[in-house]
Protein backbone atom coordinates (compact mmCIF):
# COMPACT_ATOMS: atom_id res chain seq x y z
CA UNK A 1 0.00 0.00 0.00
CA UNK A 2 1.06 3.28 -0.45
CA UNK A 3 1.50 5.71 2.34
CA UNK A 4 -0.39 8.88 2.57
CA UNK A 5 -2.07 7.77 -0.61
CA UNK A 6 -6.35 6.99 -0.65
CA UNK A 7 -7.75 3.91 0.33
CA UNK A 8 -11.13 2.34 0.03
CA UNK A 9 -13.04 2.50 2.51
CA UNK A 10 -14.88 -0.93 3.33
CA UNK A 11 -17.60 0.67 4.99
CA UNK A 12 -21.14 1.56 3.82
CA UNK A 13 -23.20 4.23 3.82
CA UNK A 14 -23.63 3.07 7.66
CA UNK A 15 -20.34 2.85 8.78
CA UNK A 16 -18.02 5.19 10.90
CA UNK A 17 -15.72 6.27 8.40
CA UNK A 18 -16.85 9.28 5.82
CA UNK A 19 -14.76 11.01 3.33
CA UNK A 20 -14.79 14.69 2.57
CA UNK A 21 -15.47 16.07 -0.48
CA UNK A 22 -13.25 18.69 -1.71
CA UNK A 23 -16.34 21.32 -0.17
CA UNK A 24 -15.51 19.62 3.34
CA UNK A 25 -18.93 17.80 2.79
CA UNK A 26 -19.18 14.00 3.75
CA UNK A 27 -19.80 11.93 0.61
CA UNK A 28 -21.22 8.47 1.50
CA UNK A 29 -21.19 5.09 0.21
CA UNK A 30 -19.51 2.20 -0.40
CA UNK A 31 -16.74 1.90 -2.00
CA UNK A 32 -15.41 5.60 -1.49
CA UNK A 33 -11.89 6.99 -0.77
CA UNK A 34 -10.66 7.66 2.15
CA UNK A 35 -6.82 9.09 3.01
CA UNK A 36 -4.84 6.77 5.75
CA UNK A 37 -4.28 10.12 6.99
CA UNK A 38 -8.40 10.52 7.54
CA UNK A 39 -8.06 6.79 9.11
CA UNK A 40 -5.61 7.81 11.63
CA UNK A 41 -7.82 10.92 12.51
CA UNK A 42 -11.34 8.94 12.83
CA UNK A 43 -9.31 6.07 15.29
CA UNK A 44 -8.60 9.11 17.34
CA UNK A 45 -12.21 10.38 17.64
CA UNK A 46 -13.30 7.11 18.32
CA UNK A 47 -10.69 6.92 21.07
CA UNK A 48 -11.97 9.69 22.69
CA UNK A 49 -15.32 8.75 22.36
CA UNK A 50 -14.13 5.25 24.22
CA UNK A 51 -12.72 7.05 26.76
CA UNK A 52 -15.80 9.45 27.53
CA UNK A 53 -17.83 5.77 27.85
CA UNK A 54 -15.15 4.23 30.11
CA UNK A 55 -13.60 1.76 27.69
CA UNK A 56 -9.80 3.28 28.80
CA UNK A 57 -8.10 0.24 27.31
CA UNK A 58 -9.68 0.27 24.08
CA UNK A 59 -9.42 4.14 23.77
CA UNK A 60 -5.14 3.61 24.66
CA UNK A 61 -5.36 0.62 22.01
CA UNK A 62 -6.56 2.56 19.31
CA UNK A 63 -4.22 5.64 19.98
CA UNK A 64 -1.56 3.27 19.71
CA UNK A 65 -2.70 2.42 16.58
CA UNK A 66 -3.11 5.60 14.97
CA UNK A 67 0.24 6.86 16.00
CA UNK A 68 1.98 3.30 14.95
CA UNK A 69 -0.03 4.51 11.29
CA UNK A 70 1.69 8.25 11.78
CA UNK A 71 5.05 6.93 12.00
CA UNK A 72 4.21 4.80 8.87
CA UNK A 73 2.82 7.64 7.25
CA UNK A 74 6.09 9.64 8.01
CA UNK A 75 8.67 7.12 6.31
CA UNK A 76 6.41 7.36 3.32
CA UNK A 77 6.05 10.59 3.04
CA UNK A 78 10.08 10.77 3.15
CA UNK A 79 10.09 8.65 0.31
CA UNK A 80 11.64 10.44 -3.12
CA UNK A 81 9.89 9.82 -6.17
CA UNK A 82 10.99 10.12 -10.17
CA UNK A 83 8.63 12.89 -12.11
CA UNK A 84 6.69 9.82 -13.70
CA UNK A 85 6.45 7.93 -10.24
CA UNK A 86 5.16 11.61 -8.52
CA UNK A 87 2.73 11.85 -11.66
CA UNK A 88 1.31 8.82 -10.88
CA UNK A 89 1.17 9.36 -7.30
CA UNK A 90 -0.80 12.67 -7.40
CA UNK A 91 -2.59 12.23 -10.83
CA UNK A 92 -1.06 15.56 -12.25
CA UNK A 93 1.21 15.15 -15.50
CA UNK A 94 5.31 15.07 -15.25
CA UNK A 95 5.37 18.33 -16.87
CA UNK A 96 3.02 20.02 -14.69
CA UNK A 97 4.99 18.82 -11.68
CA UNK A 98 8.04 20.11 -13.43
CA UNK A 99 6.76 23.27 -13.76
CA UNK A 100 5.71 23.18 -9.93
CA UNK A 101 9.60 22.74 -9.14
CA UNK A 102 10.04 25.44 -11.89
CA UNK A 103 7.64 28.41 -10.01
CA UNK A 104 9.19 27.32 -6.69
CA UNK A 105 6.00 25.46 -5.67
CA UNK A 106 7.24 22.12 -4.99
CA UNK A 107 11.24 20.74 -4.14
CA UNK A 108 13.26 19.21 -6.35
CA UNK A 109 15.37 16.66 -3.65
CA UNK A 110 17.75 15.30 -6.24
CA UNK A 111 21.16 16.41 -5.46
CA UNK A 112 21.68 15.96 -9.23
CA UNK A 113 20.52 14.12 -12.35
CA UNK A 114 16.91 13.85 -12.76
CA UNK A 115 14.41 15.54 -10.98
CA UNK A 116 13.02 13.87 -7.54
CA UNK A 117 10.92 15.17 -5.14
CA UNK A 118 9.31 14.07 -2.02
CA UNK A 119 6.28 11.88 -1.40
CA UNK A 120 5.09 13.96 1.55
CA UNK A 121 5.14 17.03 -0.68
CA UNK A 122 3.15 15.86 -3.64
CA UNK A 123 0.10 17.73 -4.42
CA UNK A 124 -2.90 15.66 -4.82
CA UNK A 125 -5.02 15.81 -7.81
CA UNK A 126 -8.85 15.78 -6.22
CA UNK A 127 -10.72 12.73 -6.68
CA UNK A 128 -7.36 10.66 -8.36
CA UNK A 129 -6.77 7.53 -6.75
CA UNK A 130 -3.17 6.22 -7.41
CA UNK A 131 -3.04 3.03 -9.13
CA UNK A 132 -1.57 0.81 -6.73
CA UNK A 133 -4.27 1.89 -4.17
CA UNK A 134 -6.68 0.82 -7.13
CA UNK A 135 -5.20 -2.31 -7.78
CA UNK A 136 -5.32 -3.27 -3.65
CA UNK A 137 -9.05 -2.68 -4.08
Amino acid sequence: MVPGAAVPCLLGSGGALRARGSRGRERSGPGRAVTLGEVRDQWRADAEILRRRGCEEAARLLESCAGDLDACLAVGDGETLSLAEAARESGYSAGHLRWLIGQGRLRDVAQSGPARVRRGDLPRKPGHVPAAVRRAA
